[in-house]
């Protein structure tokens, strides 16, 4: 069997600039989306605190303490 060299045609090209950019933009979304979901369970978490202090503070009207 002797060696052959075959040349290949369907070479890909380089990426287009565009791909980096949107890579870029998807980036900043994510983080978007990271710092949104770390809000959201903050102001959820300040939401049940306020809720746990108003029950306790009817209870404590209502018993008399």
């Amino acid at each position: 069997m002797k060696p052959e060299v075959v040349k290949l045609e369907t070479r890909r090209g380089p990426a287009p600039v565009t791909d980096f950019w949107f890579a870029q933009v998807d980036l900043r979304l994510t983080k978007i989306d990271t710092m949104i979901e770390r809000l959201e369970r903050q102001i959820w978490l300040l939401v049940y605190a306020a809720g746990a202090i108003l029950v306790i503070e009817g209870l404590r009207a209502l018993f008399g303490a």
